[in-house]
């Protein structure tokens, strides 16, 4: 057996209406908390009001501030300068996963010294030494899983081009609050980004090349949750509460998933094009989902010392068809992936890169960028255009 480490957050609280007890798990680390939210959604929802009430009879100092978009180096190092004074017992993200990565990096940044970019991976040279400030996630869509993982996604579009991690152990939120209800509002292109998002995370650290026992078996049930749940949830069953719940346990689980193993070339390509444009990373995802699958699909055909490859990818054939697995069925099972996919992405409306505005003239530099990260499969650069062109 593949041996392995695992992490996860020291606490996770789940199921609806768990949002209640906020101040009591708030009031375990002190009495000043710096809360992180949009600057949007949670208000016109109501959420907010409602949240903050819960406050109300408790000895606790709140101090809110609002974001918007992605966590990018010159908002988190603002952010942080602003607060350098504010000293909170405890941080809190409610809100998508850019806002619970911009609270992660928060507590991480007020704690250190320097610009976020000096610590970003592939970026910076400098670690971090210091403790931060223990997080609480609170997730208000079902997608990124950024509530269970040890990283914060940042980018920078001027004068340099990257979106990458803040990657460190001590990120991983102190306590997860998974409260279904909170995304019982979330719109269609919300619940379809972030959804397609979970979905490939739990399909690639299922078949990345750093997967494991314990991995596979977290991965594979939230496969199965996504799989029967994504499209309803964003369409005819978006206000059914259970429906929510199994996507919002997927997503965890797919958070889990990739910290403990690896996301593969999909991501990759985020990165790379999350760097030159502002463009929210599930659609990438959901672009590149696809064209990414195809290519992995057809190399571990040809090579049969990626046989492994192959079997992993007709299981999710299985789950996805219903088809029960069988390896003489795997011609069978590896097109049901491609058809699926398609009539996922096809229901989410999920767009082509053409369509989210990425241009032909920059393949060469969007591939240059790109990681392969755990991908089962190596791929040459001549293998990442035809992805990218298979994806416009």
């Amino acid at each position: 057996m593949k041996p392995f480490d695992f992490k996860m957050p020291s606490e996770i609280i789940f199921g609806e209406g768990k949002i209640v007890e906020l101040p009591d798990v708030v009031k375990k680390f002190g009495k000043r908390a710096l809360i992180i939210t949009g600057d949007h959604s949670l208000y016109k929802t109501g959420d907010a009001d409602r949240i903050f009430s819960m406050f109300e009879h408790h000895e606790l100092e709140l101090i809110v501030q609002k974001t918007s978009g992605e966590p990018t180096v010159e908002l988190i190092d603002y952010l942080c300068d602003i607060h350098a004074d504010t000293k909170p017992d405890v941080i809190i993200g409610i809100g998508g996963g850019s806002v619970l990565d911009t609270a992660k990096a928060m507590s991480a940044m007020l704690k250190e010294n320097g610009s976020v970019s000096d610590y970003i991976e592939t970026i910076g040279s400098k670690k971090i030494c210091n403790q931060p400030i223990p997080c609480i996630a609170v997730p208000t869509t079902a997608g990124t899983g950024s509530e269970a993982t040890n990283n914060a996604v940042i980018a920078e579009y001027l004068p340099r081009a990257f979106k990458r991690s803040l990657r460190d152990d001590a990120l991983i939120p102190k306590v997860a609050i998974i409260d279904p209800e909170l995304t019982l509002k979330c719109t269609f292109p919300v619940s379809a980004n972030s959804g397609i998002d979970a979905f490939c995370q739990l399909l690639e650290a299922y078949t990345s090349n750093k997967a494991n026992s314990f991995t596979d078996a977290i991965t594979i049930h939230g496969f199965r949750l996504i799989a029967k749940n994504i499209v309803p949830a964003c369409t005819s069953q978006a206000d059914n509460i259970e429906v929510r719940s199994k996507m919002a346990y997927a997503s965890l689980l797919s958070g889990i998933g990739i910290m403990n193993s690896s996301v593969t070339v999909i991501h990759g390509f985020a990165s790379a094009i999350g760097g030159r444009y502002e463009i929210p990373h599930g659609a990438i995802c959901g672009a590149m989902l696809l064209g990414c699958t195809l290519m992995n699909m057809r190399k571990a055909q040809k090579y049969a010392l990626n046989d492994e490859t192959s079997v992993r990818f007709a299981k999710l054939g299985s789950i996805l068809s219903g088809i029960e697995y069988d390896y003489d069925k795997h011609d069978v099972l590896l097109r049901a992936v491609t058809e699926d996919i398609k009539d996922i992405t096809s229901k989410l409306k999920i767009q082509t890169l053409s369509q989210l505005g990425v241009r032909r003239e920059d393949f060469y530099q969007i591939v240059s960028d790109t990681r392969l990260n755990g991908n089962p499969i190596p791929l040459t650069e001549t293998d990442l255009t035809e992805i990218l062109e298979m994806c416009y």
